[in-house]
């Protein structure tokens, strides 16, 4: 239980569809090249927490936060 799998994690490694296999295969709907693309950009993009309004609803997410909170 304490070790890290990267395999299900979302955790940005590199740009190869076949590094997040496992994340694509339990997706609940289907998913083409395009949604991988972005989701990977967004690991990245969140990885390197510059411009995470690109990657991330922020008024969205501190809304969700606020009613979880209440």
């Amino acid at each position: 239980m304490g070790k890290e799998n990267n395999d299900v994690a979302f955790i940005y490694t590199d740009d190869d569809f076949d590094r997040y296999d496992n994340i694509f295969r339990e997706a609940k709907q289907k998913i083409n090249d395009e949604d991988k693309a972005r989701l990977i950009e967004s690991l990245q993009i969140l990885a390197e927490g510059e411009n995470i309004e690109q990657a991330v609803d922020i008024d969205g997410m501190l809304r969700y936060f606020t009613v979880q909170v209440f």
